[in-house]
């Protein structure tokens, strides 16, 4: 059952900045941790909900009054709690947090390392004092090697949060380096880490053997329960043996997955030739389905290839209506009215893909095109919907994915495209324990004309309309034709990228590339 914020008696202090943030009731994850964390028994805990459920505070508000209970803490004293997250602009998105909790507890400085800041400014305020350090593996451990002033000798409290990503981008060696420092560290001044704690969103076989690295004797919470994780484990692991999933078992969590109750998960299966104008006509179903009076509604749109979300983000805007003529001072009206669009991905330097991201955040109807890049640790506000453009690399992105939406408490629907031969994925993620509704094609393309034509013709028309709109936008304009042609090669090549086992859903055989080249409204 989820608590009230002020049943926790918070200091204060906290409960003034918690306040200021306009949160008044716990998630069941924040409930469950709380309890946990604040145990005097426990030491080390795993910490596995589903992105979105509010992990953050779910080990901030039980660590922050843990160290204000204790003994005075002053600047000098150094880093008391350190949180080590994957990526820059989650290290940013967690500091901001750590800032509104501690609005009004100015004797706790929090700083941040990340790459792409100046070293020199970084060991200085590190030289004046940084009791919450929020920081990336990489260059975490530079300043651990290379940075005198670096104090870990008081440290009470690690966290790894995003333990997931963290693996994913490379940093298990690093992890494993900075827990040996810190052992020897420890050990040197005779101080102990009261708690350890392990956050992700997935527990693959990796995580379950950094947890062991790491952490000792953990609990495992979950926003269903908590238990003892040794136990867990060799549960698992014995279910895991019997059953021998000999080619599905390098993409198979060792535990189940967590959804969250408010999402609901749906699949469409797209005409090779029609999977760019089905995922325009999904787009237009969100923003004028009736049955969602939100004034405020987000997409994103998740695709393999950086040149695919470039392709996108140019031919979103320019699309026309063909079921308005006449209605726009043009001819056509533009087919996603008041809809702002916005790109993120790895090719776009660090400047423009924050600048993006922020004005995604600050639109109230808007669609975020990207690659993965923006599938973890970012967190957007309002997040409606989700789109799979392309099915994910792994279950693991498909879930971090998924977690866009439906965030704390918000209802939100995740969409996967798929092609007809790449149905048995859908059997796939069931056996994952994702449950998905089937949706045609037929229901998004009668929506766009029955809004907006006089006459329901026959179905098949509508999509052909539409791709005929489709067509002629980018054929029309030579920088768009070049962008589709662009996307083509670079979705192709994204899709030699799965995995081997995974190759069985997504088999490059079977593709119809002439047809799919059409898809992107250009010959090859």
């Amino acid at each position: 059952m989820v608590r009230k914020i002020e049943d926790l008696k918070l200091s204060s202090r906290v409960a003034q900045g918690v306040a200021k943030m306009g949160i008044e009731q716990l998630t069941p994850i924040q409930t469950n941790a709380w309890q946990l964390m604040m145990d005097p028994k426990v030491t080390d805990v795993i910490i596995h909900s589903e992105t979105g459920s509010g992990k953050t505070l779910s080990y901030l508000l039980p660590l922050v009054e843990l160290i204000i209970s204790g003994a005075k803490i002053a600047r000098k004293d150094g880093t008391i709690l350190l949180i080590v997250v994957p990526v820059r602009e989650l290290a940013q998105q967690t500091l901001d947090v750590c800032h509104q909790v501690l609005r009004y507890v100015p004797f706790l400085i929090c700083g941040i390392l990340v790459g792409g800041e100046k070293r020199t400014r970084e060991k200085e305020r590190l030289r004046k004092g940084q009791n919450i350090l929020v920081a990336t593996p990489g260059r975490l451990l530079d300043h651990v090697r290379t940075t005198q002033c670096m104090d870990l000798s008081r440290l009470q409290y690690l966290v790894v949060d995003e333990a997931d990503r963290t693996l994913d981008e490379g940093f298990e060696a690093d992890l494993r380096q900075l827990k040996s420092y810190l052992d020897e560290k420890q050990s040197y001044f005779g101080a102990v880490i009261r708690k350890k704690v392990l956050v992700s969103a997935t527990l693959s076989e990796k995580i379950l053997d950094l947890s062991y690295f790491i952490l000792d004797n953990p609990k495992l919470v979950s926003s269903k329960d908590t238990c003892e994780w040794d136990t867990q484990h060799k549960k698992s692991t014995e279910e895991e043996d019997d059953d021998k999933p000999a080619k599905e078992g390098k993409n198979k969590a060792s535990l189940p997955f967590i959804f969250p109750d408010a999402l609901e998960q749906r699949f469409t299966i797209c005409s090779p030739k029609r999977k760019v104008v089905t995922m325009l006509a999904l787009l237009y179903w969100i923003f004028t389905n009736d049955d969602k009076k939100e004034e405020t509604k987000k997409a994103i749109v998740f695709s393999n290839s950086f040149s695919c979300v470039d392709f996108f983000h140019l031919i979103a805007s320019i699309v026309t209506n063909p079921f308005r003529n006449g209605t726009h001072p043009t001819g056509n009206e533009g087919l996603l009215k008041d809809v702002k669009f916005h790109k993120v991905h790895k090719e776009m330097s660090q400047l423009d893909r924050a600048a993006s991201c922020a004005a995604f955040i600050s639109s109230s109807r808007a669609v975020l095109f990207c690659t993965d890049v923006a599938s973890r640790g970012l967190h957007f506000d309002n997040v409606t919907d989700v789109i799979h453009f392309d099915a994910p690399l792994c279950i693991e992105t498909y879930i971090h994915r998924t977690g866009r939406t439906a965030r704390i408490g918000h209802k939100g629907t995740s969409h996967l495209l798929l092609y007809p031969h790449e149905e048995e994925y859908v059997d796939f993620l069931v056996r994952q324990g994702v449950v998905l509704t089937k949706r045609h094609t037929s229901i998004l393309f009668y929506k766009m004309m029955k809004n907006d034509s006089s006459q329901i013709g026959d179905l098949l028309d509508g999509e052909i309309l539409l791709q005929r709109s489709f067509q002629d936008a980018v054929r029309g304009a030579k920088e768009a034709y070049e962008a589709g042609k662009n996307a083509f090669h670079g979705w192709r090549k994204s899709y030699s990228a799965y995995p081997v086992e995974q190759r069985k859903y997504f088999d490059s055989t079977k593709l119809h590339l002439r047809n799919i080249s059409r898809s992107f409204g250009v010959d090859t």
